[in-house]
């Protein structure tokens, strides 16, 4: 995106710059500066939805930046489908956006691997499908109970506690490997899952594995 607004960096001053490329936090920050210093007011956001739903009436658009600039722009940011400003600082966006992103590929990662077990046995995928979704559907469910753990930080002893899920994920590689079905997608769940239970997270929920992936200090898994 820069390398096509180089030449035109003399005539952004004043004016609202809204970039909705995918990129990261760092990217947003630096482009946000790079705009600035060219004397315009910097918008960053992030399409949820792939290019031919753009302004229909699933369309949805994260926006971080510049606020003023921001509303000032929002009706006709509105053409492209509805928008939530996600706060001042540009990288939000993208942050936003990275964290949807990875949920989408997680689940497309394990659907994935779920067809190819199918498969392995001659199974059509479309069989299966139906009982994922309705699997799917009572697992998100939990999610904002899940959410409310992680931001509290208090993480409860349920029935089906870490510990478990790490046995269960092992038998799925096993298993994989015995029909012959690459475990490159389930590998680093699983470690996961081991990790917390070897560091005494065992008989915890989900939640727990979040600090094991991020925390505050600055630590990483």
């Amino acid at each position: 995106m820069r390398d096509i607004l180089r030449p035109a960096a003399a005539h952004l001053e004043g004016r609202t710059l809204v970039n909705v490329t995918n990129g990261t936090p760092d990217q947003a920050r630096e482009m946000a500066a790079w705009a600035q210093s060219r004397g315009a007011a910097y918008v960053d956001g992030a399409v949820m939805v792939t290019p031919e739903l753009v302004s229909g009436p699933e369309a949805f658009l994260l926006y971080s930046g510049n606020s003023a600039a921001y509303h000032r722009q929002e009706a006709t940011l509105a053409v492209l489908g509805s928008s939530t400003y996600v706060g001042e600082d540009p990288a939000l966006a993208s942050v936003y956006d990275l964290s949807l992103l990875s949920a989408m590929f997680g689940m497309f990662g394990g659907y994935l691997h779920a067809a190819a077990l199918v498969r392995s046995e001659g199974i059509p995928a479309a069989e299966v499908t139906p009982m994922i979704m309705s699997l799917l559907n009572a697992m998100i469910e939990l999610f904002p109970e899940t959410a409310r753990e992680i931001d509290s930080g208090e993480h409860p002893t349920p029935s089906s506690n870490n510990a478990m899920m790490a046995t269960a994920l092992r038998n799925v590689l096993d298993g994989s490997r015995e029909q012959r079905v690459s475990t490159a997608l389930m590998e680093p769940i699983w470690a996961l899952f081991d990790r917390a239970s070897k560091e005494g997270l065992g008989d915890r929920d989900i939640s727990a594995l979040v600090p094991l992936i991020y925390s505050p200090d600055g630590a990483r898994a």
